[in-house]
């Protein structure tokens, strides 16, 4: 590892945030602070899951990180209905009532409390000015203050040992609730975990909830079988570390300041072609989305074979497929792309992720331990890997999967017209090396990339969903063609 990613800061009760750096929104006082009692079974305290840990292991590199959304309300909605909800999912889930404890070393474990009171903030938009300029003076629009309130609970460095894993507000406007503002924190779920958190809230509050839930995890991760089950994982990704040839440290032609850069590609024409593609490999669409991750990998970086770290939800495991805690952990995949043919490479792929899937649930801290140990200092593969996050629903990838539009090699040549690339951030504070999500939109391929610009450049990240995209359509021509 080079000597950034070895340094390891000191766990703490309070960390930034990962979106430290960009522009703070304005400064806002909320109208109301009610406090929302709850109560509910599963208290006690325990180590750290292996999800939890190896959350708290990305956050150590990147600040707390957080799931967040803006939610539209119902017109009719009152702050004491919404109290009322958050009062049944604080005690339904343990998760949800879970902080940090610390010893002497800083070491985190979690106790989960029976009861307690969390704040909801009320925000009048009424009152919120526009930032103070003259020429947009007069009252803010209340989607605009629930994306100011998000933006300021997800900028707010988190207290672990004194605060609840949410932070909840809602907006008001001429009287009238218009939005629910929801930061969670990473640590106590992810974002499968959250949409079984909104699917049951739906149901009613009868939905019986099933599954181990965090201290129940640990105290199996502990047992007999746990231990096999990441001793046979560790081997697993010991013999994938072993084979990854050394290469000397990758450096940037173009490093910037600030130093991490992210951006966006929007591709309708990615959404028709992907699921032609696995259509003909008898694959998946995303195996096929990590397939030309790895060849447009390979041809910016000129390495081979390529290395990815995707990341596994863990959910199709005993226990764990409707729990609302944070289960995932990063698998790998070591792939050849060089003179492989695309259809190959796209099925060597689709193996190499079942196995990925299979041993990527492990002791986090015996993983970093033995990734530190095999890890020579002049090779990135070995350090921080390329993530891949494949953040669509499950229904919704079967669905693009299953979609019977069909285009020809003409239209899908004019699709990619339609493609949009931009840049979002710029920040200072650490990030990933590099980081692949993609997400859910159901006209177009959606494709969001981190990375640091001294060791890819602001080009070769551009370069790289673009060469995703025009890999995409060049075998989906090729399909109508042949057709």
């Amino acid at each position: 590892m080079d000597a950034e990613s070895s340094e390891k800061p000191v766990p703490r009760a309070a960390i930034p945030a990962s979106l430290a750096g960009a522009v703070p929104p304005p400064a806002l006082v909320p109208a109301e602070r009610v406090l929302v009692p709850f109560a509910g079974e599963g208290a006690g305290r325990g180590e750290l899951s292996w999800g939890q840990r190896a959350i708290w292991s990305a956050m150590m590199r990147q600040g707390w990180i957080s799931i967040a959304g803006v939610m539209p309300l119902p017109p009719g909605r009152t702050v004491q209905d919404v109290a009322d909800d958050v009062s049944v999912m604080m005690g339904r889930y343990p998760s949800m009532r879970t902080r940090l404890r610390f010893d002497d070393t800083g070491r985190p474990s979690q106790e989960l409390f029976g009861s307690g009171q969390i704040p909801i903030e009320v925000f009048d938009a009424d009152d919120v000015a526009r930032g103070g300029d003259e020429a947009a003076a007069g009252e803010s629009k209340p989607e605009e203050v629930a994306e100011w309130v998000e933006a300021r609970y997800r900028s707010t460095p988190r207290d672990f040992a004194d605060e609840w894993p949410q932070r909840i507000a809602l907006v008001r406007w001429r009287g009238q609730l218009t939005h629910m503002v929801v930061v969670t924190c990473h640590m106590v779920t992810d974002g499968v975990g959250v949409e079984v958190l909104i699917r049951q809230m739906a149901e009613g509050p009868g939905t019986p909830v099933t599954g181990m839930q965090q201290l129940e995890q640990v105290a199996w991760q502990n047992s007999a079988a746990g231990r096999r089950q990441s001793e046979a994982s560790l081997r697993y990704w010991e013999r994938m570390l072993r084979s990854i040839p050394q290469r000397p440290l990758r450096k940037s032609a173009d490093p910037r300041e600030p130093r991490y850069w992210a951006c966006q590609l929007r591709s309708p024409a990615m959404h028709a072609a992907v699921p032609l593609i696995a259509e003909r490999t008898n694959t998946d669409t995303s195996s096929v989305l990590l397939a030309l991750y790895a060849v447009a990998l390979g041809k910016v970086t000129a390495a081979d074979p390529v290395v990815l770290w995707p990341l596994v939800n863990n959910r199709f495991r005993p226990g764990l497929g409707d729990v609302v805690c944070n289960v995932v952990q990063s698998g790998i995949c070591v792939l050849e792309v060089e003179g492989i043919a695309f259809d190959e490479v796209v099925r060597r792929t689709w193996r190499a992720a079942l196995n990925a899937y299979k041993n990527a649930y492990y002791d986090a801290e015996k993983h970093t331990a033995m990734v530190t140990r095999l890890a020579p200092d002049a090779s990135p593969d070995l350090g921080v890997a390329p993530f891949f996050n494949d953040r669509r629903p499950q229904v919704g990838r079967a669905e693009q999967s299953a979609q019977s539009v069909q285009l020809t090699g003409r239209q899908l040549r004019e699709a990619q017209r339609g493609s949009t690339f931009s840049w979002t951030w710029k920040k200072d504070n650490p990030f990933e090396r590099m980081f692949l999500s993609v997400e859910d939109d159901p006209e177009a391929v959606e494709l969001r990339m981190s990375a640091d610009t001294h060791y890819f450049s602001p080009a070769d990240i551009e370069e790289l969903l673009r060469h995703m995209e025009t890999v995409a359509i060049v075998e989906a021509v090729a399909i109508t063609e042949a057709a």
